[in-house]
């Protein structure tokens, strides 16, 4: 753990584009999420779309293109 209290997480592969990420997180986020509590309560400054990055690995244009729809980043719901 670095002074900031940051650390640098690789995703799992994106299912479409088999890529990876890296996402600047807090390191007691990190903890937290590894003793069971929920990826929204122990990432609440990520974006719906950067949590799901590190739940799935699936970017948001490969996302997309799966499914065939665009989803709002603050809400995560459908957008037509």
């Amino acid at each position: 753990m670095n002074v900031t209290g940051t650390i640098r997480i690789e995703t799992k592969p994106c299912p479409r584009c088999l890529a990876t990420t890296w996402l600047t997180v807090r390191a007691e986020s990190v903890q937290l999420w590894k003793r069971g509590a929920l990826l929204q309560e122990a990432f609440p400054e990520l974006t719906v779309n950067q949590r799901e990055l590190i739940l799935t690995g699936y970017h948001d244009a490969c996302w997309d293109a799966d499914l065939g729809f665009d989803t709002d980043d603050v809400t995560g719901e459908a957008v037509q």
